[in-house]
Protein backbone atom coordinates (compact mmCIF):
# COMPACT_ATOMS: atom_id res chain seq x y z
CA UNK A 1 0.00 0.00 0.00
CA UNK A 2 1.47 3.46 -0.83
CA UNK A 3 0.75 6.70 -0.11
CA UNK A 4 -0.06 10.25 -1.67
CA UNK A 5 3.84 10.38 -2.19
CA UNK A 6 3.92 6.90 -3.53
CA UNK A 7 6.01 6.14 -0.38
CA UNK A 8 5.18 2.39 1.22
CA UNK A 9 2.41 2.43 3.66
CA UNK A 10 4.19 -0.27 6.47
CA UNK A 11 1.59 -0.20 8.85
CA UNK A 12 -1.41 -1.26 6.74
CA UNK A 13 -1.23 -4.82 7.80
CA UNK A 14 -2.97 -5.06 10.34
CA UNK A 15 -1.50 -6.10 14.43
CA UNK A 16 -2.56 -9.72 14.20
CA UNK A 17 -2.11 -10.66 10.72
CA UNK A 18 0.82 -12.71 11.71
CA UNK A 19 -0.12 -14.48 14.30
CA UNK A 20 -0.85 -18.15 13.91
CA UNK A 21 -2.62 -20.94 15.70
CA UNK A 22 -1.78 -24.36 15.99
CA UNK A 23 -4.69 -26.93 14.61
CA UNK A 24 -4.02 -28.56 18.09
CA UNK A 25 -5.16 -26.08 20.17
CA UNK A 26 -8.24 -24.77 18.53
CA UNK A 27 -11.99 -26.20 19.12
CA UNK A 28 -13.36 -28.80 17.38
CA UNK A 29 -16.10 -27.08 16.74
CA UNK A 30 -14.33 -24.54 14.62
CA UNK A 31 -12.81 -27.68 12.82
CA UNK A 32 -16.09 -29.24 12.06
CA UNK A 33 -17.78 -25.70 11.21
CA UNK A 34 -15.09 -25.23 8.55
CA UNK A 35 -15.53 -28.91 7.06
CA UNK A 36 -19.12 -28.99 7.34
CA UNK A 37 -19.45 -25.86 5.11
CA UNK A 38 -16.50 -25.77 3.15
CA UNK A 39 -15.88 -29.03 2.01
CA UNK A 40 -17.81 -32.07 4.13
CA UNK A 41 -15.48 -35.11 2.50
CA UNK A 42 -12.28 -33.04 3.32
CA UNK A 43 -10.69 -36.30 5.36
CA UNK A 44 -12.03 -38.82 2.84
CA UNK A 45 -10.76 -37.19 -0.50
CA UNK A 46 -7.42 -36.85 -2.20
CA UNK A 47 -7.31 -33.12 -2.59
CA UNK A 48 -10.32 -33.09 -5.31
CA UNK A 49 -14.26 -33.90 -4.51
CA UNK A 50 -15.12 -35.20 -7.98
CA UNK A 51 -18.82 -35.83 -6.80
CA UNK A 52 -19.14 -32.64 -5.66
CA UNK A 53 -17.86 -31.31 -9.10
CA UNK A 54 -20.11 -33.05 -10.85
CA UNK A 55 -23.44 -32.11 -8.68
CA UNK A 56 -21.91 -28.65 -8.66
CA UNK A 57 -21.51 -28.55 -12.91
CA UNK A 58 -25.39 -29.68 -12.91
CA UNK A 59 -26.74 -27.04 -10.56
CA UNK A 60 -24.72 -24.41 -12.52
CA UNK A 61 -25.84 -25.89 -16.33
CA UNK A 62 -29.59 -25.61 -14.36
CA UNK A 63 -29.30 -22.31 -13.36
CA UNK A 64 -27.17 -21.43 -16.40
CA UNK A 65 -24.56 -19.00 -14.32
CA UNK A 66 -21.57 -19.84 -11.94
CA UNK A 67 -22.59 -19.49 -8.91
CA UNK A 68 -21.89 -22.56 -7.48
CA UNK A 69 -17.81 -23.57 -6.36
CA UNK A 70 -16.96 -26.83 -6.14
CA UNK A 71 -13.31 -25.83 -4.44
CA UNK A 72 -12.08 -28.36 -1.71
CA UNK A 73 -10.54 -26.68 1.20
CA UNK A 74 -6.76 -28.29 -0.59
CA UNK A 75 -7.74 -26.15 -3.14
CA UNK A 76 -8.73 -22.83 -2.15
CA UNK A 77 -5.38 -23.18 0.23
CA UNK A 78 -3.20 -23.73 -2.87
CA UNK A 79 -5.61 -20.54 -5.07
CA UNK A 80 -5.62 -18.57 -1.97
CA UNK A 81 -1.58 -18.64 -1.62
CA UNK A 82 0.56 -19.41 -4.65
CA UNK A 83 -1.96 -18.73 -8.27
CA UNK A 84 -3.69 -15.89 -9.42
CA UNK A 85 -7.62 -15.92 -9.23
CA UNK A 86 -7.43 -15.79 -13.87
CA UNK A 87 -9.79 -18.33 -14.93
CA UNK A 88 -8.03 -20.21 -17.57
CA UNK A 89 -7.23 -23.74 -18.06
CA UNK A 90 -3.13 -23.36 -17.48
CA UNK A 91 -4.26 -21.59 -14.16
CA UNK A 92 -6.49 -24.77 -13.32
CA UNK A 93 -4.10 -27.63 -14.27
CA UNK A 94 -1.31 -25.90 -11.97
CA UNK A 95 -3.80 -25.82 -9.30
CA UNK A 96 -4.61 -29.40 -9.17
CA UNK A 97 -0.85 -30.52 -9.42
CA UNK A 98 -0.11 -27.98 -6.79
CA UNK A 99 -3.20 -30.06 -5.01
CA UNK A 100 -1.97 -33.04 -5.37
CA UNK A 101 1.43 -31.92 -4.15
CA UNK A 102 0.30 -30.78 -1.45
CA UNK A 103 -1.80 -33.71 -0.13
CA UNK A 104 1.34 -35.75 -0.44
CA UNK A 105 3.22 -33.66 1.45
CA UNK A 106 1.10 -32.85 4.40
CA UNK A 107 -1.47 -34.51 6.30
CA UNK A 108 -4.57 -33.11 6.75
CA UNK A 109 -4.80 -31.90 9.67
CA UNK A 110 -1.83 -29.46 8.31
CA UNK A 111 -3.44 -28.34 5.52
CA UNK A 112 -6.63 -27.45 7.73
CA UNK A 113 -4.51 -25.34 9.68
CA UNK A 114 -2.32 -23.98 7.03
CA UNK A 115 -5.64 -22.86 5.77
CA UNK A 116 -6.91 -21.63 8.72
CA UNK A 117 -4.45 -19.44 9.34
CA UNK A 118 -4.42 -17.73 5.81
CA UNK A 119 -7.91 -16.96 4.49
CA UNK A 120 -9.64 -13.72 5.02
CA UNK A 121 -12.61 -12.99 7.25
CA UNK A 122 -13.17 -9.34 6.16
CA UNK A 123 -12.53 -6.04 8.52
CA UNK A 124 -8.75 -6.52 7.65
CA UNK A 125 -8.30 -9.71 9.64
CA UNK A 126 -6.65 -12.44 7.93
CA UNK A 127 -6.55 -15.80 9.74
CA UNK A 128 -8.57 -17.28 12.54
CA UNK A 129 -6.26 -15.86 15.15
CA UNK A 130 -7.02 -12.31 13.68
CA UNK A 131 -10.87 -12.78 13.27
CA UNK A 132 -11.28 -14.31 16.83
CA UNK A 133 -9.34 -11.44 18.39
CA UNK A 134 -11.26 -8.28 16.46
CA UNK A 135 -14.79 -10.21 16.73
CA UNK A 136 -15.14 -11.69 19.72
CA UNK A 137 -11.97 -10.13 21.44
CA UNK A 138 -10.64 -13.46 22.23
CA UNK A 139 -8.14 -16.40 21.28
CA UNK A 140 -8.78 -18.83 18.84
CA UNK A 141 -8.54 -21.50 20.94
CA UNK A 142 -11.71 -19.60 23.34
CA UNK A 143 -14.09 -19.98 20.76
CA UNK A 144 -17.48 -21.44 21.16
CA UNK A 145 -19.82 -23.23 19.11
CA UNK A 146 -21.98 -20.23 17.59
CA UNK A 147 -18.78 -18.24 17.28
CA UNK A 148 -16.72 -21.16 15.25
CA UNK A 149 -20.36 -20.89 12.92
CA UNK A 150 -20.19 -17.11 12.50
CA UNK A 151 -16.33 -17.23 11.57
CA UNK A 152 -16.70 -20.67 9.33
CA UNK A 153 -20.02 -18.47 7.55
CA UNK A 154 -17.98 -15.58 7.14
CA UNK A 155 -15.40 -17.18 4.33
CA UNK A 156 -18.12 -17.43 1.44
CA UNK A 157 -18.48 -13.19 1.91
CA UNK A 158 -16.42 -11.36 4.39
CA UNK A 159 -18.07 -8.10 3.51
CA UNK A 160 -21.98 -9.19 3.11
CA UNK A 161 -22.10 -11.69 6.35
CA UNK A 162 -20.26 -9.42 8.94
CA UNK A 163 -22.10 -9.28 12.12
CA UNK A 164 -21.43 -5.32 12.36
CA UNK A 165 -22.47 -4.42 9.31
CA UNK A 166 -25.25 -6.78 8.43
CA UNK A 167 -25.97 -8.75 11.12
CA UNK A 168 -29.73 -9.96 9.64
CA UNK A 169 -27.29 -11.62 7.06
CA UNK A 170 -24.91 -12.94 9.26
CA UNK A 171 -27.47 -14.81 11.49
CA UNK A 172 -28.74 -16.26 8.68
CA UNK A 173 -25.00 -17.56 7.60
CA UNK A 174 -24.56 -18.75 11.01
CA UNK A 175 -27.68 -20.87 11.14
CA UNK A 176 -26.60 -22.13 7.83
CA UNK A 177 -23.25 -23.09 8.83
CA UNK A 178 -25.20 -24.58 12.35
CA UNK A 179 -27.75 -26.64 9.60
CA UNK A 180 -25.06 -28.11 7.76
CA UNK A 181 -23.07 -29.37 10.93
CA UNK A 182 -25.85 -30.81 12.61
CA UNK A 183 -26.77 -32.50 9.17
CA UNK A 184 -23.24 -34.23 8.59
CA UNK A 185 -23.33 -35.29 12.49
CA UNK A 186 -20.79 -33.21 13.90
CA UNK A 187 -23.25 -31.59 16.54
CA UNK A 188 -26.71 -32.17 18.01
CA UNK A 189 -30.27 -30.77 17.45
CA UNK A 190 -30.05 -29.21 20.74
CA UNK A 191 -26.71 -28.08 20.67
CA UNK A 192 -27.59 -26.07 16.74
CA UNK A 193 -30.90 -24.85 18.29
CA UNK A 194 -28.54 -23.15 21.92
CA UNK A 195 -26.05 -22.22 19.49
CA UNK A 196 -28.63 -20.08 17.18
CA UNK A 197 -30.15 -18.69 20.26
CA UNK A 198 -26.28 -16.87 21.22
CA UNK A 199 -25.89 -13.52 20.29
CA UNK A 200 -24.38 -11.96 17.55
CA UNK A 201 -20.86 -9.98 18.99
CA UNK A 202 -21.69 -6.41 18.75
CA UNK A 203 -19.52 -3.44 16.96
CA UNK A 204 -17.06 -1.90 19.12
CA UNK A 205 -14.69 1.06 19.33
CA UNK A 206 -11.62 0.01 17.61
CA UNK A 207 -9.09 1.38 16.07
CA UNK A 208 -7.88 -1.34 14.46
CA UNK A 209 -11.83 -1.21 12.52
CA UNK A 210 -12.32 2.67 12.19
CA UNK A 211 -9.12 4.32 10.53
CA UNK A 212 -7.85 4.61 6.97
CA UNK A 213 -7.08 0.88 6.39
CA UNK A 214 -10.48 0.10 7.57
CA UNK A 215 -11.79 2.09 4.62
CA UNK A 216 -9.09 0.87 2.20
CA UNK A 217 -10.23 -2.88 3.13
CA UNK A 218 -13.76 -2.45 3.09
CA UNK A 219 -12.95 -0.45 -0.36
CA UNK A 220 -10.83 -3.77 -0.89
CA UNK A 221 -13.72 -6.48 0.23
CA UNK A 222 -15.88 -5.14 -2.20
CA UNK A 223 -13.86 -5.67 -5.55
CA UNK A 224 -12.84 -9.06 -4.38
CA UNK A 225 -16.37 -9.96 -4.42
CA UNK A 226 -17.18 -7.98 -7.74
CA UNK A 227 -14.01 -9.02 -9.50
CA UNK A 228 -13.17 -12.46 -7.83
CA UNK A 229 -9.55 -12.05 -6.66
CA UNK A 230 -8.48 -12.97 -3.23
CA UNK A 231 -6.93 -10.10 -0.49
CA UNK A 232 -3.55 -10.80 0.41
CA UNK A 233 -2.00 -11.45 -3.16
CA UNK A 234 0.25 -9.33 -5.23
CA UNK A 235 -2.09 -6.22 -5.03
CA UNK A 236 -0.72 -2.44 -5.08
CA UNK A 237 -2.80 -0.18 -3.77
CA UNK A 238 -2.32 2.90 -4.20
CA UNK A 239 -3.88 5.92 -2.07
CA UNK A 240 -4.31 10.03 -1.14
CA UNK A 241 -2.96 8.80 2.24
CA UNK A 242 -1.20 11.87 4.10
CA UNK A 243 0.57 9.56 6.93
CA UNK A 244 1.87 12.70 9.23
CA UNK A 245 -1.95 13.76 8.80
CA UNK A 246 -3.06 10.35 9.79
CA UNK A 247 -0.85 9.65 12.83
CA UNK A 248 -1.89 13.45 14.35
CA UNK A 249 -5.87 12.58 13.82
CA UNK A 250 -5.15 9.36 15.79
CA UNK A 251 -3.63 11.08 18.74
CA UNK A 252 -6.22 13.49 18.66
CA UNK A 253 -8.87 10.81 18.70
CA UNK A 254 -6.77 8.83 21.36
CA UNK A 255 -6.02 12.38 23.38
CA UNK A 256 -10.11 14.22 23.83
CA UNK A 257 -12.45 10.56 25.16
CA UNK A 258 -15.15 12.17 26.23
CA UNK A 259 -17.31 11.86 23.17
CA UNK A 260 -17.58 9.86 20.11
CA UNK A 261 -15.87 11.81 16.91
CA UNK A 262 -15.17 11.39 13.05
CA UNK A 263 -12.42 13.32 11.19
CA UNK A 264 -12.02 13.44 7.94
CA UNK A 265 -9.16 14.95 5.57
CA UNK A 266 -10.54 15.86 1.93
CA UNK A 267 -8.58 16.89 -0.65
CA UNK A 268 -10.93 18.94 -2.71
CA UNK A 269 -9.16 19.13 -6.39
CA UNK A 270 -8.91 15.59 -5.82
CA UNK A 271 -11.52 14.48 -4.77
CA UNK A 272 -9.73 11.59 -2.47
CA UNK A 273 -9.19 11.30 1.43
CA UNK A 274 -6.02 12.20 3.07
CA UNK A 275 -6.84 11.02 6.68
CA UNK A 276 -9.62 9.73 8.76
CA UNK A 277 -10.53 8.39 12.13
CA UNK A 278 -13.48 7.30 13.48
CA UNK A 279 -14.44 6.26 16.73
CA UNK A 280 -17.86 5.59 16.08
CA UNK A 281 -18.21 2.46 13.70
CA UNK A 282 -20.72 1.31 11.69
CA UNK A 283 -23.68 1.36 13.84
CA UNK A 284 -27.57 2.68 12.39
CA UNK A 285 -28.06 5.80 13.60
CA UNK A 286 -31.86 7.73 13.10
CA UNK A 287 -31.13 10.64 10.08
CA UNK A 288 -32.90 13.18 11.90
CA UNK A 289 -33.93 16.08 10.16
CA UNK A 290 -32.31 15.69 6.79
CA UNK A 291 -34.98 12.89 6.41
CA UNK A 292 -37.47 15.89 5.78
CA UNK A 293 -36.38 17.32 2.33
CA UNK A 294 -35.15 13.39 1.26
CA UNK A 295 -38.54 11.12 1.87
CA UNK A 296 -41.07 14.50 2.13
CA UNK A 297 -40.47 18.09 0.70
CA UNK A 298 -38.32 16.72 -2.86
CA UNK A 299 -40.82 14.17 -3.80
CA UNK A 300 -43.60 16.13 -3.05
CA UNK A 301 -42.31 18.72 -4.91
CA UNK A 302 -41.23 16.61 -7.95
CA UNK A 303 -45.23 14.91 -7.73
CA UNK A 304 -46.43 19.18 -8.20
CA UNK A 305 -48.17 18.24 -4.45
CA UNK A 306 -46.60 21.35 -3.01
CA UNK A 307 -44.36 24.43 -4.26
CA UNK A 308 -41.98 26.87 -2.37
CA UNK A 309 -44.82 28.99 -1.63
CA UNK A 310 -47.20 26.63 -0.46
CA UNK A 311 -49.08 27.74 2.79
CA UNK A 312 -49.03 24.25 5.11
CA UNK A 313 -51.19 24.58 8.15
CA UNK A 314 -48.62 24.18 11.60
CA UNK A 315 -51.48 22.81 13.85
CA UNK A 316 -52.25 20.27 16.01
CA UNK A 317 -53.56 17.43 14.28
CA UNK A 318 -54.28 13.75 14.66
CA UNK A 319 -53.92 10.17 12.90
CA UNK A 320 -55.52 7.54 14.73
CA UNK A 321 -53.77 8.22 18.02
CA UNK A 322 -50.49 9.14 16.46
CA UNK A 323 -50.03 12.98 17.70
CA UNK A 324 -46.72 14.69 15.85
CA UNK A 325 -45.17 17.57 17.61
CA UNK A 326 -42.84 20.21 16.89
CA UNK A 327 -39.74 21.07 18.95
CA UNK A 328 -40.67 23.31 21.87
CA UNK A 329 -44.49 22.46 21.30
CA UNK A 330 -45.14 25.42 19.72
CA UNK A 331 -47.66 25.71 16.38
CA UNK A 332 -47.11 28.73 13.87
CA UNK A 333 -50.47 28.42 12.03
CA UNK A 334 -50.14 28.67 8.02
CA UNK A 335 -46.56 28.62 7.24
CA UNK A 336 -44.63 28.44 3.53
CA UNK A 337 -42.98 24.85 2.60
CA UNK A 338 -39.86 26.94 2.14
CA UNK A 339 -40.33 28.24 6.06
CA UNK A 340 -41.30 24.62 6.77
CA UNK A 341 -37.91 23.41 5.85
CA UNK A 342 -35.95 26.34 7.24
CA UNK A 343 -37.69 25.43 10.65
CA UNK A 344 -37.43 22.19 10.51
CA UNK A 345 -41.15 21.91 11.59
CA UNK A 346 -42.35 18.44 12.37
CA UNK A 347 -46.22 18.55 11.85
CA UNK A 348 -46.05 20.23 8.28
CA UNK A 349 -43.56 17.84 7.23
CA UNK A 350 -45.80 14.59 8.58
CA UNK A 351 -49.26 16.23 6.60
CA UNK A 352 -47.10 16.81 3.57
CA UNK A 353 -45.89 13.26 3.60
CA UNK A 354 -49.58 12.03 4.33
CA UNK A 355 -50.38 13.82 1.37
CA UNK A 356 -47.47 12.06 -0.49
CA UNK A 357 -48.42 9.00 0.76
CA UNK A 358 -45.18 6.96 2.77
CA UNK A 359 -45.07 4.44 -0.36
CA UNK A 360 -44.38 7.32 -2.81
CA UNK A 361 -41.82 9.19 -0.53
CA UNK A 362 -39.65 5.82 0.05
CA UNK A 363 -39.76 5.04 -3.94
CA UNK A 364 -38.06 7.89 -3.88
CA UNK A 365 -35.28 7.48 -1.13
CA UNK A 366 -34.68 4.40 -3.04
CA UNK A 367 -33.74 6.22 -6.11
CA UNK A 368 -31.46 8.11 -3.58
CA UNK A 369 -29.98 4.62 -3.08
CA UNK A 370 -30.93 4.44 0.86
CA UNK A 371 -33.20 1.63 1.26
CA UNK A 372 -36.05 1.50 3.88
CA UNK A 373 -36.53 -1.62 6.24
CA UNK A 374 -40.48 -2.57 5.38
Amino acid sequence: MYDQNGNTVQSASTGFVKETVSIKDVPQALKDAFVATEDKRFYHHNGYDFKRVLRASANNLKARSFKEGASTISQQLIKNTHLSQEKTFKRKLQEWKLTKTLERLYSKDEILERYLNSIYFGHSCFGVTSAAKFYFGKSPTELTLDECAILAGLVKSPNNYSPFKHPESCQKRKATVLRAMQQNGFISESAKKEALQAPLPLAKDSKHDNGYFHFVFDELSNLTEKYHFTIGGKIEIRTFLDQEAQKNLEKIAQTHTASDKTFLILDRELNGFKACVSTVGNIPRLPGSIIKPLLVYAPALEEDIISPATPILDAKINYNGYTPENYGGAYHGYVSARECVEKSLNVPAVKTLDALTVKKGVEYLEKLGLPVDE
